[in-house]
């Protein structure tokens, strides 16, 4: 590489050097190409924030369906069950009583 006679520049290459570079910002401005992107390119942003947001609250939704008690009127297999363990352990309408009006008062 110390030998420099191997590098050559085309005939004519800097002659019109200076007159190319000036016509770089002519032919495409910043601002031109930014206006020519589709509306597309320009929106994704903004599509994928509300697929994101769509997403994070099914996900939120499904969480606290499977997650939440069930409401007081409803009656479950689990309910049930307590009823019958209750009836069986001799549990009585006095107990039952002392239980309520002690968690209405601390509720």
């Amino acid at each position: 590489m110390s030998d420099n006679k191997d590098i050559r520049v085309p005939e004519g290459y800097f002659e019109d050097l200076r007159a190319r570079l000036r016509r770089i910002p002519e032919e495409k401005p910043v601002e031109k190409v930014a206006e020519e992107a589709p509306r597309r390119i320009r929106i994704l942003p903004y599509l994928a924030y509300a697929a994101s947001l769509l997403a994070l609250v099914a996900v939120g939704n499904f969480v606290l369906r499977k997650t939440a008690p069930a409401a007081e009127g409803d009656v479950t297999a689990e309910n049930e069950e307590i009823i019958e363990y209750l009836i069986e352990g001799g549990t009585t309408v006095e107990h039952l009583d002392y239980y309520l009006a002690y968690e209405e008062d601390y509720r």
